[in-house]
């Protein structure tokens, strides 16, 4: 699957938020759940842990012309009923 995302803004969440989108891609290399959020676009939540925190990681199905690929939106630190559907479906 190709990832993608914007780079100035992984800075300015890594800036103020201590994580960007290079470090998110963590949350994928182990247990995460994942939420549907919107279909247009087509958007989903990815809550899972990274740097030892969990964090949930807003993702857009994009298509161009080598095919399907996800782009990362936005990130923050998961929400308390963020963290209890994590906790129930992990």
């Amino acid at each position: 699957v190709r990832v993608n995302w914007d780079e100035k803004k992984s800075q300015i969440l890594k800036r103020e938020r201590g994580i960007g989108f290079d470090d998110a891609l963590d949350i994928f290399k182990q247990t995460y759940v994942v939420q549907h959020k919107t279909d247009d676009p087509e958007q989903y939540k990815a809550i899972g842990f990274v740097k030892g925190r969990l964090v949930t990681l807003i993702v857009e199905v994009r298509h161009d012309d080598q095919g399907e690929y996800e782009w990362l939106v936005t990130l923050w630190k998961s929400t308390a009923s963020e963290a209890k559907v994590y906790e129930q479906n992990a």
